[in-house]
């Protein structure tokens, strides 16, 4: 049975660019690859759900329960311009506190949640599970 591994494809789901889900081949395509579509192969994808990075951004800080962070984050958005100063200013600050890496991984978790529950929703096979590099290295990709 093929299933979405949703390690390999959880950064669909951050709102960087607008996607599609095209669920017999179960991949994701941007706008040129949709219209490349013949037109009844293009009425069954579907748009994909996409979090703002900047709902992310704040849930961390959420997520990490330190209110001083929390209100540097806060102080930051005020001031902010656009979402490419927010995004700049938002690794700056996780540089400058040495979050990179924590970040990274709820950034993963985050958005692996997300996709689950929207797979589940929608009755699109998945798995969560992560991809076992050793034994994908011997036997291939399934």
């Amino acid at each position: 049975m093929d299933y979405l591994n949703l390690h390999e494809c959880y950064y669909a789901f951050l709102a960087l660019q607008p996607l599609f889900f095209y669920p017999r081949k179960l991949i994701f395509l941007n706008e040129g690859e949709l219209q490349a579509l013949p037109r009844e192969e293009q009425k069954i994808c579907v748009s994909l759900p996409q979090v703002p990075t900047n709902v992310v951004h704040k849930d961390f800080f959420d997520f990490m329960h330190n209110r001083i962070l929390r209100n540097k984050y806060l102080r930051l958005l005020r001031s902010v311009k656009d979402g490419a100063t927010e995004n700049r200013d938002f690794w700056d600050l996780l540089n400058s506190e040495r979050l990179t890496e924590e970040y990274r991984k709820f950034e993963e978790e985050y958005l692996i949640d997300f996709a689950k529950k929207w797979c589940q929703k929608n009755g699109i096979p998945c798995t969560d599970k992560p991809i076992d590099f050793r034994r994908w290295k011997r036997e291939g990709p399934k």
